[in-house]
C-alpha cells in the first residue's frame, strides 16, 4: 500500500521512498535518482553575454513532456526563474542551452517538439503573463554528451531563437516542455542544475498540464540546467577634450 501512495500522492517515480514523503503533498514527477558515479566535464558556455549559467549536476531529473507515460496526470511541465540585472536596463535573450533525456527507453524522438514560454514573476512561481512563447521546435542542435544518467544519455540542447526577446530588468521564468508522444516508452526529462547564485533563484515550479498555466504552478525545490545568453547594450562612455 505504501508504494501505491507514494505514487499517487508523491507524484514521482522513485525506487524507494521514506513514509514522511509518501504524506507529503504533491510533488513533480521526477526521474528516479540513482548512484551515478562522480564524474568531472566542462562546462559548457555557449557566445554572448551569459545571462544565468546553471550547469547540469546529474542529481536527478523532471520530467516535461505532454505526452507523460510517467505522470499521473498523462503530463507534466517545468519552469525555473532567472533575474536580468542589466546596467543598462535590459538584455536581449538570443540562445537556451539545457540538458535532459529519454527515460526509460532511451530512445530519442526523431523529430522533438518543444514548447518554450517565458513568464512573468509572481511571487514563488511563474505568472500568468507570457512575455515570449514559440511552439512545436526542434533545438538548432542537440548531441549526446557522453554522460550516462539513470539509465539512458545524456543529451544536450541548444536553442537559437529566431525572434529573441528584449527583457527589461527583472525576474522571469523559463518553461520548457517535449512532445513524446510519436516514441513509445520514452518521456523526456528536463535534468537539475546546479544554482546560479547571483542570476538564479533558489528552487524551480512544475505543473501537472502543458503549458503549465492550464492547471496552475507548485513550487520545486530543485533548480533545473540551464544556460542562457544573449546580448547587454552596451552603455556608451562620455568624454570631452579641452
Amino acid at each position: 500500500m505504501k508504494a501505491s501512495k507514494a505514487l499517487l500522492f508523491g507524484c514521482a517515480v522513485v525506487v524507494s521512498m521514506a513514509a514522511s514523503d509518501a504524506l507529503a503533498a504533491a510533488k513533480a514527477a521526477r526521474v528516479s535518482p540513482r548512484n551515478n558515479p562522480p564524474m568531472v566535464r566542462m562546462p559548457r558556455i555557449p557566445g554572448g553575454d551569459i545571462l544565468i549559467d546553471q550547469q547540469p549536476n546529474a542529481v536527478n531529473g523532471y520530467f516535461a513532456d505532454t505526452d507523460c507515460q510517467l505522470c499521473p496526470t498523462g503530463q507534466q511541465s517545468m519552469a525555473d526563474n532567472f533575474v536580468i540585472n542589466s546596467a543598462t536596463g535590459s538584455a536581449q535573450l538570443q540562445h537556451i542551452t539545457m540538458w535532459g533525456g529519454y527515460f526509460p527507453g532511451n530512445t530519442p524522438n526523431a523529430t522533438d517538439d518543444y514548447d518554450i514560454l517565458i513568464h512573468n514573476n509572481a511571487g514563488t512561481l511563474p505568472g500568468p503573463t507570457i512575455i515570449f512563447t514559440v511552439s512545436g521546435i526542434q533545438a538548432t542542435t542537440r548531441a549526446t554528451t557522453g554522460v550516462v544518467l539513470f539509465g539512458v544519455d545524456e543529451w544536450v540542447f541548444d536553442f537559437d531563437l529566431a525572434a529573441p526577446p528584449t527583457l527589461p530588468n527583472g525576474t522571469y521564468w523559463l518553461e520548457i516542455f517535449n512532445n513524446t508522444a510519436p516514441t513509445p516508452g520514452v518521456d523526456f526529462f528536463w535534468e537539475t542544475g546546479t544554482l546560479d547564485p547571483t542570476h538564479g533563484i533558489a528552487s524551480a515550479a512544475f505543473s501537472t498540464s502543458t503549458p503549465g498555466q492550464t492547471a496552475g504552478w507548485n513550487v520545486n525545490p530543485d533548480d533545473q540546467s540551464m544556460v542562457l545568453s544573449g546580448t547587454i547594450p552596451v552603455t556608451l562612455q562620455e568624454f570631452s577634450i579641452e
